[in-house]
């Protein structure tokens, strides 16, 4: 898609920018167009990675409007480092769009312009809970920011903020939205549309069962705050995106859904992961100093970006931090932060990768890697005098074990070895360490899913050992790892002939003496691709049970392509075994667990059957 700034925009925003000093002095370049690829939305040809704050509501007279301010847009980006700013333009409310029209109007467009001006993405957001009861004002409202903003690049259309519960979405949302879309599309034929979804928009799967049609680049919205929030949302989630959706989280909190409360870290943790995972758009809600847990300072700071950590509140504290580190943001630096090791110094050596093979059963050293793609900054060379550099940007530093380890390592950053005498069955060890439990790594042999290990958050140099067992690894075998989410630092990988037990991860930890029970609740195919959804892990013993473990068998072999609130252990012929993760793997008497995941195989997806093992 083409750069929709014109030059003489360009020529404007570098006037714009200069005249408010709010970001150092730089080129400025749109960013790239945005646009939808199955449940992926893109910029320019690369997975969008956006994140960045929602303003409060805009209303007159509640509070929030003050900070609809260039300066406040600046801070956004040079403060959190986002690359992202939503205008949240009330509606219905007092002071909002239909009793104040100019001055609503006035700030969501000082907003529009200071984040064009600034290189970021903004959302223009119609934050209403029964748009579809105002068709016609906000047809006139988008075809108006259509006119003056579709040029750019920069802009997303958000026309329904959160229907509630009593609204519909095949009898309202819908129908709404397509008279919407079409208004908009009329004269911006490509910039990104996003939908509400009702509850709050929370059911993206009734979306994703029934899609808005004829139209591109439409995505759906996603709202969640983590004190209220969990693992069922996660799952519909992720269920509509395997139906092909595509999910932006216009508004999520760290706190409880009424924006009060503190900040429930470990289920903030658990989005967080999510949303990386599925490199979902966010915006924090919200950029304002209310006294309530979901604002990001505490009463009286400054509303012209001038800000400092001290007028955070806990949660603008985690916020920052996230959106500062949240991996490969899209378009010009907006900031950023390590995300694991320690050391620096540049190494010497080669640049091409190692250039030798491992012989099985053997040790692979992390560091003589064949191939990689790292992303990251934090050292992109050798910190270690004992280690011979491969190259390639990755991070490589001294080990409190063995000799070396790749650190700094971010989420889809991979690293790929070559295997030389081989044949048969075989144990993989990999030595891992981080100071964040649950951080997830994917082996792969020869392009098949061998097993996903994940680190104990002991430290960054607190090494432990995870194992994949009965991977069948053939004679000049290529054996890649992808760090799914970062964070982790890899010693090496011990290959080793398989021992006499079943197959599986070892992560320690005593079963318990519980009885679980398997079953699958939903079954969906399209062609050789299916979901898997609802599938019920229960414990109908008297005892608890730690770290179960199920396997699901197919009438014919099977590729595991996505998964869900599951860790898979082992992918051989028919059968994948899939075993708990952090906050699902220890299950009390008469509790459950639910995951899913998404597959592709020849068979008749209706035979498929799950047990306890």
């Amino acid at each position: 898609m083409v750069n929709k700034r014109t030059p003489q925009q360009l020529v404007w925003a570098t006037v714009f920018m200069a005249a408010l000093s709010i970001v150092p002095e730089m080129v400025l370049a749109a960013p790239p167009a945005l646009s939808v690829s199955g449940s992926t939305i893109k910029a320019g040809s690369q997975v969008a990675q956006l994140s960045g704050m929602s303003m409060f509501w805009s209303n007159s007279g509640w509070g929030g409007e003050k900070y609809y301010t260039a300066g406040a847009v600046g801070g956004v980006k040079k403060f959190f480092g986002g690359n992202l700013v939503r205008a949240a333009m009330g509606v219905e409310e007092s002071g909002g769009y239909l009793s104040d029209r100019e001055g609503n109007l006035r700030r969501t467009e000082a907003v529009v312009d200071a984040a064009i001006a600034n290189d970021m993405y903004v959302i223009i957001d119609w934050h209403s809970h029964y748009a579809h009861e105002h068709t016609a004002e906000a047809v006139e409202f988008f075809q108006r920011m259509a006119r003056k903003y579709g040029k750019n690049s920069n802009v997303i259309y958000e026309i329904f903020n959160e229907p509630k519960n009593d609204v519909t979405w095949a009898q309202h949302v819908k129908p709404y939205a397509e008279q919407v879309i079409k208004a908009i599309r009329a004269i911006d034929p490509d910039n990104l549309i996003i939908v509400g979804t009702t509850t709050w928009s929370q059911d993206v799967d009734q979306a994703a069962d029934n899609p808005i049609r004829g139209y591109a680049n439409i995505a759906y919205t996603l709202h969640f705050y983590a004190g209220t929030h969990g693992q069922g949302l996660r799952d519909k989630a992720a269920y509509a995106m395997s139906k092909g959706a595509a999910l932006f989280v216009t508004e999520w909190g760290s706190v409880n859904a009424d924006g009060n409360g503190g900040v429930n870290r470990t289920e903030t943790d658990r989005w967080a992961a999510f949303m990386k995972q599925y490199s979902l758009g966010n915006a924090n809600w919200a950029l304002n100093d209310k006294s309530e847990g979901a604002s990001a300072f505490r009463p009286g700071a400054a509303s012209n970006g001038q800000w400092s950590d001290s007028m955070l509140t806990d949660s603008g504290r985690y916020v920052k931090n996230l959106i500062q580190t949240w991996p490969n943001k899209t378009g010009s630096g907006t900031g950023g932060g390590s995300d694991g090791g320690s050391g620096g110094g540049a190494g010497g050596g080669t640049t091409g990768g190692y250039k030798g093979v491992v012989n099985l059963p053997g040790r692979i050293e992390a560091e003589n890697y064949t191939a990689a793609s790292d992303k990251s900054s934090g050292n992109a060379s050798a910190s270690s005098s004992n280690c011979t550099y491969y190259g390639l940007d990755v991070d490589v530093q001294n080990a409190s074990e063995s000799t070396c380890n790749i650190g700094w390592t971010e989420a889809g950053e991979t690293l790929t070895y070559k295997v030389g005498a081989a044949g048969g069955t075989f144990d993989i060890t990999a030595r891992l360490a981080s100071v964040n439990n649950g951080q997830r790594v994917r082996v792969d042999v020869n392009g098949q899913l061998a097993g996903i290990v994940s680190t104990d958050g002991a430290g960054w140099q607190a090494w432990a050992s995870e194992t994949i067992r009965g991977v069948n690894i053939p004679a000049n075998a290529t054996v890649k790892v992808t760090f799914l989410d970062g964070m982790t630092n890899l010693n090496y990988l011990d290959i080793k002939r398989a021992s006499t037990g079943g197959g599986g991860t070892d992560t320690g930890g005593e079963p318990g003496n519980g009885s679980v029970n398997c079953t699958i609740g939903q079954k969906d195919a399209w062609g050789n691709v299916f979901v898997l959804n609802g599938i019920e892990v229960k414990n109908s013993g008297d005892q608890p049970v730690s770290n179960w473990k199920v396997a699901v068998d197919f009438p014919q072999p099977v590729q595991v392509l996505e998964n869900w609130s599951s860790k898979v252990v082992s992918v051989s012929g028919r059968r994948v075994i899939f075993e708990g993760v952090s906050y699902n793997s220890r299950l009390s008497p008469n509790q459950s667990a639910s995951f899913g995941f998404k597959g592709s195989q020849s068979g008749d997806i209706s035979k498929a059957t799950c047990s306890a093992l």
